[in-house]
């Protein structure tokens, strides 16, 4: 992130959304714990991330989600990743 850079910036962009891990889920699996797409919003209340989907159909589909902050552990641009997402830190 560039200095004096804030998440708004980011809007439009890919981005990966970190959450907390939901009593009854295994905080290492990745399709529970982050989230990659385009930040749609960022607001008080938490964040919109259009994300993609593969789907049992052939091509995929894309939905637009609403994560409030409560369950939002961080953000970060997806351009900052190289090679796998980092380990879920507890």
């Amino acid at each position: 992130m560039a200095a004096g850079e804030t998440p708004e910036a980011w809007v439009d962009k890919q981005v990966v959304v970190n959450l907390i891990p939901q009593p009854g889920t295994n905080p290492d699996e990745l399709t529970t714990s982050r989230i990659a797409g385009q930040l749609r919003g960022i607001s008080d209340w938490g964040v919109t991330v259009l994300s993609t989907y593969d789907s049992e159909a052939p091509g995929e589909y894309q939905r637009t989600e609403f994560y409030p902050w409560a369950v939002v552990r961080s953000v970060w641009p997806a351009e900052e990743l190289r090679g796998d997402l980092p380990p879920m830190s507890m």
